[in-house]
């Protein structure tokens, strides 16, 4: 774990110090932040190059950690000295003030360490181990989990480059990797898996919340909106609350019971109307490459703001070129990192060209510095992960009017399940513009513009179908969401202020903070209510038993990393913790993926069955071990008499591997 910490850390260094060169002017506070976003991808990134060429190894992720480090041998530099100086110092002020009144520095100290001991929580729920076994506290990670397992152990222990999917032999790996290779490297220089999961989980959680801070910070000018949006993106939800009132009075324990015990989550519910999953539970925990990806996006929406500002000095127009290179190889990084992301930061840059006519007075040469750096790391990118692809593009797309909504309508879909997100929305928007809005307009003509990109990526998957299973438009859905907080942030900051007509003097100042903190609680509390049921301990998922894990350290140690082991196609046969092959893993997977899987998941059923083809058909689909389980036993007819004539490899309790006889 030492050895994770020191690469993850050296990643965090080197692109933090690389800020000083494309983001001079940025906050001291948010260096790390964006640091921590761009090295881990940078050093995901380098590392699939170094792998690609010398093979997955130590020394491929030692060379990769010197090459993302080496921005830290610029600090000999005077001019690089003399920044780091002026953040320090500008730190060690910012310190200085807020302890100047103790009672605040004491209420900063403990949010901030409340919000760490969550954070830890969170991430420490990812995946647990135990006697009996490995589990998840996420219901919304009992899919997911087993499926990057077996990706990152692919990497890590089965030296699975160039990358081939392990959940379908034989397939090039069309899926957005990079988070799982980079876990992957971890696992490479001595981490577990677990280990693996949540360093980086932790380390790119802290910098979402930084990067979300900096984000509307720089496009509002206010500390209380860039204070609050970094909780309305990851823990806000809809009126899903409305359920406790109901849960409460069936339940044993009344309100206090029922908030201090949730019976259920509040944003998502099965097949009922609550579909807007909170963000941490459903989206950053299970979708380990959204969590990758979402961080380093963020930084591009910083860097189109600043790029978007008018440049009329050569030192200037210098910085804006810079900022311009790295915003494309962002863009560019995004393709393995997360696709949908990449589509849609590709899009807000087109976009907010367009809105800012940046094809005037010469404006348009500096974009092409953006399209070259973007294509630099696309087109190879996408090179690695479609070529050979066997997923069928006519099953992602497809109409979706509504998304997710069922039949319910649109219009009572989306104010139940965002609340009063959308209602504050429309406040912010029309603030000032309106005789109810006092002074100017709250969101002026330059930011009102920058937001409009955000509404394509709320109306688009409201039409369009993104991917096979609908639900999935949220992976672009919810950068509307995060294009819009600050907006609804600087509402909630306004009401508090007492910036309204409504809430004159004193009085109308306690209404109007009133107001702003009844609004802040109906937007958190159904998130809150789903994380904390996770971080209290109250929810485990159960995956692989004490057998089944005890059985796949036996399969590592005695089956090539490159084997294709049989099994049942579910959702946690043991072959997932050991990075081999499978013929077919969980079905789910493929269909979410555009796969085609029928025709080997009934060759499955044939070859346990032992019929006069089994065995020719394992050999024909490069079939060399199978394991016969209680997972298979319960899922299949097994022919036990015919696989007594395999030679026995390993065996713990009641699992059971054979080498298929050649």
């Amino acid at each position: 774990m030492i050895a994770a910490v020191a690469v993850l850390t050296l990643a965090v260094l080197g692109g933090t110090v690389a800020t000083y060169w494309y983001d001079p002017d940025a906050p001291a506070a948010s260096r790390p932040f964006t640091g921590a976003a761009t090295g881990l991808v940078a050093l995901a990134g380098i590392g699939l190059v170094v792998g690609l060429a010398l093979g997955p190894n130590l020394a491929t992720v030692l060379l990769a950690t010197a090459i993302v480090a080496s921005p830290v041998a610029l600090l000999v530099r005077p001019g690089f000295l003399a920044l780091v100086g002026h953040d320090l110092a500008d730190l060690r002020a910012m310190a200085q003030r807020g302890f100047a009144s103790r009672p605040a520095a004491v209420l900063v100290l403990a949010v901030v360490g409340a919000i760490a001991a969550l954070a830890w929580l969170a991430v420490d729920r990812v995946m647990l181990e135990g006697p009996n076994g490995i589990g998840t506290g996420y219901v919304n990670n009992l899919g997911d989990l087993p499926f990057h397992l077996q990706a990152v152990a692919s990497f890590g222990w089965a030296g699975n480059l160039p990358p081939e999917d392990p959940t379908y032999a034989g397939a090039a790996f069309t899926y957005t990797f990079l988070a799982d290779y980079l876990s992957g490297m971890l696992v490479l220089v001595g981490a577990s898996l677990r280990e693996a999961l949540m360093l980086p989980t932790l380390v790119l959680g802290a910098a979402l919340v930084g990067v979300l801070w900096r984000f509307a910070l720089t496009l509002t000018r206010d500390r209380i909106a860039a204070g609050l949006t970094p909780f309305l993106v990851t823990l806000g939800g809809g009126l899903g609350w409305v359920m406790l009132w109901e849960d409460a009075r069936t339940g044993s324990g009344g309100l206090v019971g029922t908030l201090l015990a949730p019976p259920h989550d509040y944003t998502i519910l099965g097949d009922a109307v609550w579909r807007w999953g909170n963000a941490i539970t459903t989206l950053l925990v299970p979708q380990r490459s959204l969590l990758l990806a979402l961080p380093l996006t963020v930084v591009g929406f910083t860097l189109f703001w600043l790029i978007l500002a008018p440049a009329t000095t050569p030192e200037a127009r210098r910085l804006r070129t810079a900022q311009l290179a790295v915003a494309g190889l962002t863009t560019g990084a995004l393709v393995l990192a997360h696709t949908h992301s990449f589509a849609v930061l590709l899009g807000t840059a087109f976009l907010l060209g367009l809105l800012f006519a940046e094809w005037r007075d010469g404006r348009w040469r500096g974009w092409l510095v953006y399209l070259a750096a973007a294509g630099l790391v696309a087109v190879p990118s996408a090179f690695l992960l479609f070529s050979g692809s066997s997923a069928s593009a006519g099953t992602l797309f497809g109409i979706a009017i509504g998304w997710d909504r069922g039949e319910i309508d649109p219009v009572t879909f989306w104010l139940l399940n965002t609340g009063l997100f959308i209602p504050l929305l429309v406040v912010a928007l029309l603030a000032g513009r309106v005789p109810w809005g006092a002074g100017p307009p709250l969101v002026d003509g330059r930011l009102l513009r920058f937001w409009l990109p955000f509404v394509a990526w709320f109306l688009i998957p409201n039409i369009v179908k993104l991917a096979p299973w609908t639900w999935d438009n949220i992976k672009v859905l919810f950068y509307w969401w995060v294009g819009s907080a600050p907006l609804v942030a600087l509402t909630i900051a306004s009401l508090w202020r007492g910036r309204w007509r409504g809430f004159p003097g004193a009085a109308g100042r306690a209404v109007g903070r009133a107001a702003a903190a009844g609004a802040l609680v109906a937007l958190l509390l159904a998130g809150s209510l789903d994380v904390g049921r996770v971080v209290s301990g109250q929810t485990f998922f159960g995956q692989f038993d004490a057998d089944g894990v005890a059985f796949a350290g036996r399969i590592r140690e005695t089956v090539p990393g490159r084997a294709v082991v049989l099994h049942a196609a579910t959702w946690n046969p043991p072959v997932y913790l050991t990075g081999r092959r499978s013929l077919l893993g969980y079905p789910g997977w493929m269909w979410s993926r555009g796969l085609s899987y029928a025709d080997r998941e009934r060759d499955i059923a044939l070859m346990y069955a032992g019929g006069p083809d089994a065995l020719r058909l394992m050999r024909a689909r490069g079939v060399e071990y199978v394991e016969v389980t209680p997972i298979e036993r319960g899922m299949l007819e097994v022919n036990d008499p015919f696989f007594s004539g395999f030679p026995l490899v390993a065996e713990v309790g009641d699992y059971r591997l054979f080498a298929v006889p050649r």
